[in-house]
């Protein structure tokens, strides 16, 4: 989906080719093929790490720094390249209303509570929605871990229903996890998410905000810039970080972290990454009669490049097909055609963006018929 150029990658050389976490070798337009959700690169060998949470011994994460380190960032990050590259269901609890642009802007479901508004238990299990960000900002601090608790048991409820699973299908952000460390419902989600399909990925401030429990039962760990000397005594007590020393991690920059991954039993992996930015890509769902397919405009131009169509013809096609944060893509087809794109170009450009034979065979005729007014 993007090119190196697109994401500001360089060449990088092979490291760890093992690992599954790692795909050293990436050449350009490879990166939607792979596994994973691309996060960053490594320091030392540019390496691009990918975040496969079905590769690890358990699907989980945590994520550690001080205010204004990137943990944000990086969760940001992840919602973005799960929605773009994956086809995993998202649960974001949202304190303070951090994610709602994010959501919407993706095509997400944002559920706004008020003080005396119940959980709709509805809306974890509504399969319209690949992301439904719970904004909690409305509420006190007490409603707040309630409303919280109640949606990671109600998830965990949902998803026991329809059995074990084998692979990861859906994803529960808990920002500031800290808050909800007194509550069953978090310790009880990590304990059995895992075989009913559930992944959660949970930050915090400090180390010492989150229980050792979650920690161990996090295969991936992310730590920002730390200072608090208890946090740095937390790290050398749980003797996790064997090659990245507490002093790199003090003089971290913003969007810099330490990552430990445990793809499988008996390998551990440390590396320093640079987090990239998957949240600044305009990107709109390509609306057929079929399933909506999630796309960026970079992507659908540089397909559209190599198919020899100019980007100009596709930036006109956009706006008189575009509604919201959906395109047509008969109305697309229909703009390219009168620009003057061959019949096989337009079919050949919608079918690489997304849009199933079934839904192209129903578009065909319109097309054909408008090519030959």
């Amino acid at each position: 989906m993007f090119t190196r150029k697109e994401m500001g990658l360089s060449n990088s050389n092979i490291i760890a080719g093992f690992m599954p976490i790692f795909q050293p070798n990436e050449d350009a337009g490879s990166i939607s093929k792979s596994v994973g959700v691309p996060i960053g690169f490594s320091e030392r060998y540019s390496s691009l790490f990918r975040l496969d949470l079905n590769a690890p011994e358990n699907p989980h994460v945590s994520i550690i720094g001080m205010t204004g380190s990137g943990k944000t960032h990086l969760i940001k990050t992840i919602i973005s390249g799960t929605a773009l590259l994956s086809e995993e269901v998202q649960i974001i609890i949202d304190w303070n209303g951090e994610y709602v642009e994010l959501s919407l802007e993706l095509g997400g479901l944002v559920i706004d509570f008020a003080l005396t508004d119940r959980l709709k238990r509805t809306m974890i299990e509504n399969p319209s929605y690949k992301i439904t960000c719970f904004n909690l900002s409305n509420l006190d601090e007490s409603n707040r871990r309630k409303i919280a608790s109640e949606i990671l048991k109600q998830t965990l409820i949902y998803s026991k229903s329809k059995g074990f699973s084998k692979k990861v299908e859906t994803l529960i952000f808990v920002d500031e996890a800290w808050k909800l460390l007194d509550s069953e419902s978090i310790t009880a989600i990590f304990r059995e998410a895992r075989k009913y399909g559930l992944s959660i990925i949970a930050a915090s401030q400090m180390l010492r905000d989150i229980s050792n429990e979650i920690v161990a039962n996090s295969a991936t760990l992310f730590v920002f810039r730390l200072q608090n000397p208890v946090d740095f005594d937390a790290l050398k007590s749980l003797n996790i970080f064997e090659k990245i020393g507490i002093d790199r991690i003090k003089d971290f920059g913003v969007g810099e972290c330490a990552v430990l991954a445990s793809p499988r039993s008996g390998l551990k992996c440390e590396v320093v990454l640079k987090v990239l930015d998957l949240t600044n890509l305009k990107t709109y769902y390509i609306h057929a009669s079929g399933v909506d397919k999630l796309v960026s405009e970079k992507s659908i131009k540089r397909i559209s490049g190599r198919l020899g169509i100019s980007e100009s013809m596709v930036s006109e096609a956009i706006a008189m097909s575009v509604k919201g944060r959906r395109i047509d893509a008969a109305k697309m087809s229909a703009s390219l055609l009168k620009s003057g794109v061959e019949l096989a170009g337009v079919i050949t450009l919608m079918r690489l963006i997304g849009v199933r034979d079934i839904d192209m065979s129903k578009i065909i005729s319109g097309l054909y018929n408008y090519s030959n007014r």
